[in-house]
């Protein structure tokens, strides 16, 4: 019976449930292999080299958010990994458009995080975590601020 629904026609979506379990999977080698590399240079600074664990901290945080934001636009309403908020519950198109904007702003803001790390290391983290924090908020004020604008189209 495990076969059956792709002799019915649901092979589009045991493609899609293929390629997510594939993308998933991808992600956890990348942030295994990331933790891994991590824990060598601590073991070389441990052994005398020159390593700043702190800003190379702070890259690996970014890469992890850009990832993260790589993500967002392929999750789908059932995805453990999603914005759930009643705007985005009720209306897939809001979801859609939720999550997109929210991957584009992880990725960005993923990348800035990554460009912080080059300031001075009194203020990287501080800036790291604005920037984290805004993002947080980012997809909760946007599926609102979307969700009145359709609203507000199909009543006026």
């Amino acid at each position: 019976m495990l076969g059956a629904g792709l002799v019915e026609g649901n092979i589009k979506i045991g493609i899609v449930s293929y390629l997510v379990t594939v993308i998933i999977t991808i992600m956890i080698l990348i942030i295994v292999s990331l933790f891994t590399i991590m824990q060598m240079l601590v073991l070389f600074e441990d052994l005398g080299f020159e390593i700043d664990l702190w800003k190379l901290s702070i890259i690996c945080f970014g890469f992890l958010v850009s990832l993260a934001g790589n993500y967002f636009p392929k999750a789908k309403q059932n995805d453990l990994f999603a914005i759930y908020n009643s705007w985005t519950i009720c209306n897939k198109t809001i979801w859609r458009k939720a999550h997109r904007a929210t991957g584009y702003a992880f990725f960005l803001g993923g990348l800035l995080i990554i460009l912080s790390s080059f300031i001075s290391n009194d203020y990287n983290l501080w800036v790291a975590l604005g920037i984290l924090v805004l993002l947080i908020i980012f997809p909760t004020i946007f599926s609102m601020l979307y969700f009145r604008h359709k609203v507000k189209k199909n009543n006026g």
